[in-house]
């Protein structure tokens, strides 16, 4: 649990950095180089188009497994009459709740303390998936801003090569196991997936 709030503050945090270069990028027209070493003669580390990308491989793999997380842990909800009192003594022990039983508890106590444990567990995965998708998509929206600018597209190139794997890999993401309506996010998706493809034509 220690380990899953701190998760929530550093995709917090991540949210605030994507959440400015969105600012400006969006608001304040500003264009990122493609790379730290592009152009960069002042020495001083720079908002890139490899940053937003580095962010983005970062939440999909986050949104990936906690999708998964999410996805077990309430399954051991609806299957929590089934489990054998060692099972449930096992979530109870996980969630570090000893101290709410005692041995002389009986089976449907220990249910129910550790349905609370799961459902707590679950609800902090949602959280954590609806900041990783306000980060995507932001993220989403740079490349999109930086792909429709002609002046920017001519040399995003080598950058498609790298960018367009990520990109299926977020198509394949599941409604099911994440617990929302995708259909928007898969459409930014996959508009910036057609000019990924045509930037690797040109």
């Amino acid at each position: 649990l220690r380990n899953q709030k701190s998760e929530l503050v550093l995709f917090g945090i991540c949210f605030g950095l994507i959440s400015y270069l969105y600012f400006l990028a969006t608001k304040k027209n500003m264009r990122f180089q493609i790379s730290d070493g592009d152009n960069n003669k002042l020495g001083q580390q720079q908002p890139t188009l490899q940053m937003v990308s580095n962010l983005l491989n970062s939440v999909t793999l986050a949104l990936e497994r906690v999708g998964e997380e999410k996805y077990l842990l309430l399954n051991k909800v609806r299957d929590l009459n089934e489990l054998s009192r060692k099972e449930v003594d096992e979530i109870i022990k996980v969630c570090m709740k000893q101290d709410c039983i005692s041995p002389n508890d009986n089976i449907r106590k220990r249910r129910y303390i550790a349905m609370i444990d799961l459902c707590c567990m679950a609800g902090n995965r949602d959280q954590l998936i609806t900041l990783l998708l306000q980060v995507a998509e932001c993220a989403i929206t740079i490349l999109l801003v930086h792909f429709h600018d002609e002046a920017c597209a001519e040399d995003l190139s080598s950058f498609s090569d790298e960018l367009l794997p990520l990109l299926e890999r977020l198509e394949h993401l599941k409604e099911d196991k994440v617990g929302r309506n995708l259909k928007l996010f898969y459409r930014s998706v996959s508009t910036l997936k057609e000019m990924t493809v045509r930037s690797m034509t040109m």
